[in-house]
């Protein structure tokens, strides 16, 4: 229900699919009123009796179970945005703090990327921190790109992307599965992406202001 809040019911809904079920099954049964005294068995014949035991047997699972889900619809209806925002909160990735105040610190435009950040390190097993550090060595994180190449893959720049985010998947895959740098330490990875003798020691500095 949680995932579909567009599926909930209402009981101004259900009302109608109660309303003909009554009329269908306890209507025959529907006597002019008596006064208090008279037992309900004066109220119908004997013989009519197991029907309207059959008919009762219909109408109650039936009415509630659609009471039942017209109230939990509702709630759902009710209580989701307070209990999406719990569930958000609770379970907030200490990561993605440390990035916003990364980027924050070096004024990075919007939007960051920080959900994708962690979701493509966390697929490729890379540090969190080593795309994020890249971006603000190559291009201080897209300040200066060009053709969204925020990661400055390739350095004649002649290779662009549709959007940042392409590169950055691009790059992030690359560094994990290709042969130049499947297997190699996080210092030869990243002399291999660029071989300037200072380039390995900078980005590292650059990962030890997200989280020594």
């Amino acid at each position: 229900m949680l995932d579909h809040p567009e599926q909930t019911t209402s009981w101004k809904q259900l009302r109608p699919s109660v309303g003909r079920l009554v009329r269908r099954y306890l209507t025959p049964f529907v006597r002019k009123a008596r006064p208090l005294e008279v037992h309900p068995r004066e109220l119908y014949p004997r013989e009519l009796y197991p029907q309207l035991r059959r008919a009762l047997a219909v109408i109650a699972p039936v009415a509630g179970i659609l009471l039942f889900s017209s109230s939990v619809a509702d709630a759902t209806v009710d209580t989701r945005p307070a209990l999406a925002a719990a569930i958000k909160r609770s379970r907030m990735d200490p990561r993605a703090v440390r990035l916003s105040k990364f980027f924050k610190m070096y004024n990075c435009p919007t939007p960051t990327y920080i959900p994708e950040y962690l979701r493509i390190a966390d697929q490729n097993d890379l540090d969190y921190r080593l795309l994020p550090a890249i971006s603000i060595r190559e291009t201080q994180c897209g300040l200066h790109d060009k053709g969204n190449n925020w990661l400055g893959f390739h350095p004649d720049w002649s290779l662009q992307f549709r959007t940042p985010l392409e590169g950055i998947e691009l790059v992030g895959k690359r560094l994990a599965q290709h042969p130049f740098y499947k297997g190699k330490s996080l210092e030869k990875k990243l002399f291999t992406y660029n071989p300037y003798p200072k380039y390995p020691g900078e980005v590292m500095w650059i990962m030890s202001q997200i989280e020594p």
